[in-house]
């Protein structure tokens, strides 16, 4: 069965054939000329509507069967004396209507066809020779070249629609990913606010009712609802961030400045977080080092990864800050001791709402954002970041623009 969008163009190649048929079946009868041919012609014409009309075959085996009726009849046209000048405006017929269906082996017979017609008039008939005149040299000579033209325009045709088609199907694509991404996107949205929304309805209930009345229960209560509360406002305001960074809506704004006051001025003022947790951070970098890059984002990346360190800190609860300057780069880690990360996990990290331990991420609040928003602002810089495991923990780094080389040179 033929797809019913190429209906209109199969109905333009069952004319074609008619037409082509019927002229050559009255050049044969008018002189009298191969006349085997003429029922040979009408039954192909048949054929060719009967499969058109019932739709037979498929859109292959149609095209074939009527290009190569449309090649044959051109070629016994073709090959009669009397025919050698008609010949261009007949063949680029073929080929406009050969364009329409995307398809350059067709011009491509057209045009071996057509070398085959000359030959057969050179070779054979000898209508092509030295002694025809200037003025017939001259009409030749157009018509050959009008079919190159032609030739040539239907190639281009073809190609533009082509690449049109390519960028519209992109187009489409990219609209089917965006779409299943929305959809998990919405799905890890719900699922990640339906634990805090049930927990802060079942608190506000049980307040209501007064399931217990004693002030150190309800203040427990009350607790319970303002944590998960501050949950959802961290969540919503880190979705936020990371929709500005994916769609483009905030300006990167490159500047110079000190990473290693960054750091620092960041340790300083987690000093309380790390102390609550009874982890030892460690920084051996004193000395100023300058990068080129977003100060505001550079501060985001350094707290997400520094929040993460805190929160999956184990066996020696340490944490360390450390930097690694080249002639362009400067290499900037924190790393934490605790478990290794599973390797089949580190693909997924900078994934929206990833989490390698479900269970301990929900148990210090995290909403599974952070590494995304490290992964946007990063490549928003243009800049390189990753994680490495180590037997003891994981380092967690970001690169920058070396800024003090190109000051100095």
């Amino acid at each position: 069965m033929r797809r019913e969008e190429q209906t209109s163009i199969h109905l333009l190649m069952a004319g074609t054939v008619t037409m082509f048929s019927v002229v050559l079946s009255l050049i044969i009868v008018g002189i009298s000329w191969e006349l085997w041919m003429v029922p040979l012609l009408a039954v192909g014409c048949l054929v060719v509507w009967w499969l058109h009309i019932g739709r037979i075959g498929s859109d292959i085996l149609y095209e074939n069967i009527c290009t190569g009726m449309v090649l044959t009849e051109f070629f016994f046209f073709g090959v009669h004396e009397d025919c050698l000048y008609d010949i261009p405006a007949v063949i680029c017929i073929m080929i406009l209507i050969f364009s329409m269906l995307d398809k350059k082996r067709l011009l491509y017979m057209t045009a071996g066809v057509y070398v085959l017609v000359l030959l057969y008039h050179i070779l054979h008939l000898h209508t092509i020779s030295s002694d025809i005149g200037i003025q017939n040299m001259i009409r030749l000579g157009v018509g050959i070249s009008v079919v190159a033209g032609a030739q040539e325009i239907a190639r281009h045709r073809i190609n533009r629609r082509r690449e049109d088609r390519k960028m519209y199907d992109a187009a489409f694509a990219q609209l089917e990913i965006t779409g299943r991404q929305n959809a998990v996107f919405l799905s890890n949205v719900s699922h990640e606010l339906k634990t805090p929304i049930a927990l802060i309805q079942g608190y506000a209930e049980g307040l209501s009712e007064g399931v217990n009345d004693d002030p150190e229960s309800r203040s427990f209560y009350c607790e319970v609802i303002m944590d998960e509360a501050a949950k959802m406002n961290n969540m919503v305001k880190k979705l936020l961030t990371l929709n500005q960074l994916e769609f483009g809506n905030d300006r990167v704004n490159m500047e110079r400045f000190d990473i290693v006051a960054l750091v620092e001025n960041h340790i300083q003022s987690a000093g309380i977080l790390t102390k609550q947790n009874g982890i030892q951070v460690r920084m051996d970098q004193r000395e100023p080092i300058y990068v080129w890059g977003d100060e505001y984002k550079v501060e985001e990346v350094i707290m997400n990864y520094f929040s993460n360190a805190v929160n999956h800190c184990r066996g020696e609860k340490k944490i360390v800050l450390a930097f690694e300057e080249s002639q362009d780069k400067v290499k900037i880690g924190v790393f934490n001791t605790g478990d290794p990360i599973p390797e089949e996990s580190i693909p997924h990290l900078w994934e929206k709402f990833y989490k390698v331990d479900k269970a301990r991420t929900r148990e210090y609040g995290g909403s599974g954002v952070g590494l995304s928003i490290v992964k946007a602002i990063m490549e928003s810089m243009n800049q390189d970041y990753g994680v490495e495991n180590y037997t003891n923990g994981v380092l967690f780094w970001i690169k920058l623009e070396n800024a003090r080389s190109k000051t100095e040179s």
